[in-house]
């Protein structure tokens, strides 16, 4: 491990800030920019589609809480560190 380190700093340094820069900081813009009642509506339709009334019921009044309790920030960066981790670690392991 000492061996990539000390061979591949700069490289691995540089393709850190270009992730950083160009993937990581826009998608938690984008994430951080998403109003709630627009979140809220797509995330109920998404539920109608997929089960039905009964869903889209459950995941509006859910996400309503979220976002009346004053925890929508925390709650988009917490989605935004979610789906920052999880696609890498599915392209790392599905391979």
């Amino acid at each position: 491990m000492l061996t990539v380190n000390a061979n591949w700093s700069v490289q691995l340094r540089e393709t850190k800030t270009l992730a950083f820069i160009w993937l990581l900081k826009p998608a938690k813009l984008f994430a951080l920019s998403i109003p709630w009642f627009g979140a809220v509506i797509a995330v109920a339709a998404a539920g109608y589609i997929l089960q039905g009334w009964r869903l889209a019921v459950t995941c509006l009044l859910m996400m309503l809480f979220v976002a009346t309790s004053g925890l929508w920030m925390q709650a988009q960066l917490t989605s935004y560190l979610l789906v920052a981790s999880v696609i890498p670690a599915l392209l790392i392991g599905i391979p």
